[in-house]
């Protein structure tokens, strides 16, 4: 940061790597023609590198260059230890090719990413032993992938398995300044799925922004490969994005979303599919649970049909009042009761009536199963009144014992009613209350039954006016 001309670099670069890879192609650029006149420098260091007061580079200190077809060289070994490729410790003139300068432009190019040299030690003997073992760098995350993979290619222990040439070697380092928008993205995508994966689930809108910020994340890998379809880093980082995805959708119960980043992955986790599968499936069986409830709740619903029904109850419950009154009315002072024939007679006329109405009403009033469970519980109120006079008949029961069986019929019929879905309980209670009384006061029969008869219609028809009369989905909850 020191030096002078830095301020220059600075407005031609983006960064200080950028800048150090662009010098780094100068240098390049000097040996390949060096090599071309079989040159070999022998030195190459950061110190032996000079920027001119014009941003041109300089290779300097040639002092130990070899001319590979000078004969007759010496042994001698020369050359900086902290950059020095291993066949250097021999000294031996042959064992030097242009390969050597490629090991010296690798330890360059280290040192340009780590600030350190290539070879390090607390003494010349321990730096001499790391030159002579030279063993590959495991670079932190800070080192893009593609230079840290070219500095160990290039300072491979072997001269045969370094890259091959200068050219070569300045080829991938341009190639890294091509792809290098790649990089960024991916680096900052890495960034934007790190924040990402540190949001909890604990919150819906924590749920959210979190599956929003993976998918940005995933949509900037996608981006850097976009741009360069090789890039490593981008490749792990979106495989690392649709994982990351994959598991929120699982926790989310979303099976679609589960699904569709597991297929996009190009690694295949059996693990993790298995746990996609277990979710369709559940979800399945939800979503068909839920079907079911929605069919169910549909069959149930009786709000098509609140009109009719309310009708259809006002008048069974009139005409029973009606014909209890106009039996009633034969005997005023209550001294001979109505026979168990006028009582199946005043049963029958109500329950033909119901049925009536019924039949002319059947599209609506049975067009749900709730609906039909209603209206059935209501028309067959008045049957079974009557199927327990017929009883009584067959059974030689007394009128007063007859009502009172009729009587508790009602109070099961409006309680059952009441239970389901029509709020009458009122009515119930009234029916309750005249049963209790009749079974105590059979003087007076004629009188409760008639009053009990109208208070259930009293009751429903206050009911119906209030709005009061169905609870449809309390029907559907229950059902």
């Amino acid at each position: 940061r020191e030096h002078p001309q830095w301020r220059r670099w600075e407005t031609q670069h983006r960064d200080a790597l950028e800048a150090h890879v662009s010098v780094l192609l100068s240098v390049c650029d000097a040996l390949e023609y060096a090599h071309k006149k079989r040159i070999v420098h022998r030195d190459i260091k950061p110190d032996n590198v000079m920027i001119g007061p014009f941003g041109e580079v300089y290779l300097l200190d040639w002092g130990i260059a070899l001319d590979l077809d000078a004969p007759g060289s010496r042994p001698s070994v020369v050359g900086t230890p902290s950059y020095m490729a291993p066949e250097m410790l021999d000294g031996a003139p042959a064992a030097v090719t242009e390969r050597t300068d490629v090991f010296l432009l690798g330890a360059t190019l280290h040192f340009a990413l780590t600030g350190r040299p290539r070879h390090e030690g607390d003494s010349l003997m321990n730096v001499l032993s790391r030159v002579a073992a030279c063993e590959p760098i495991a670079y932190g995350d800070e080192v893009p992938d593609e230079l840290a993979q070219l500095c160990n290619d290039a300072t491979a222990r072997e001269p045969e398995q370094r890259v091959a040439t200068v050219a070569r070697f300045r080829e991938r380092l341009a190639g890294y300044l091509r792809r290098r928008p790649s990089h960024a993205l991916a680096l900052d995508a890495e960034t934007t799925l790190d924040r990402a994966e540190a949001i909890g689930l604990d919150h819906g809108k924590d749920r959210e922004i979190r599956w929003r910020t993976l998918a940005d994340s995933k949509l900037g890998f996608t981006r850097a490969l976009a741009q360069w379809p090789e890039n490593p880093r981008a490749a792990r980082g979106l495989d690392r994005a649709l994982v990351a995805m994959i598991r929120h959708a699982i926790a989310t119960e979303d099976a679609s979303a589960a699904r569709a980043m597991h297929t996009e992955r190009a690694k295949r986790d059996p693990v993790l599919d298995a746990e996609v599968s277990a979710l369709e499936e559940r979800v399945e069986k939800d979503r068909e649970r839920a079907a079911r409830w929605a069919k169910s709740k549909q069959e149930l619903d009786t709000s098509g049909t609140r009109r009719e029904r309310t009708f259809m109850l006002a008048l069974v419950g009139g005409l029973f009042v009606v014909v209890t009154l106009a039996i009633a009315a034969t005997d005023p002072e209550g001294r001979s009761p109505p026979t168990l024939l006028q009582k199946l007679g005043g049963e029958a006329t109500v329950t033909a009536a119901a049925i009536t109405l019924l039949y002319l009403q059947r599209a609506r009033l049975l067009s749900s199963r709730g609906s039909r469970r209603i209206t059935g519980a209501i028309a067959a109120t008045g049957a079974a009144l009557c199927a327990s006079t017929i009883v009584s008949i067959l059974l030689g029961v007394t009128i007063h014992g007859a009502t009172v069986l009729s009587m508790f019929l009602l109070v099961v019929v409006y309680a059952t009613l009441a239970v389901f879905s029509v709020r009458i309980w009122p009515a119930a209670v009234a029916a309750c209350a005249g049963t209790l009384l009749i079974a105590a006061m059979p003087a007076r029969m004629s009188v409760i039954v008639s009053a009990t008869a109208g208070m259930i219609v009293l009751s429903v028809l206050d009911a119906a006016a209030r709005g009061r009369l169905y609870g449809e989905q309390d029907t559907a909850r229950r059902g």
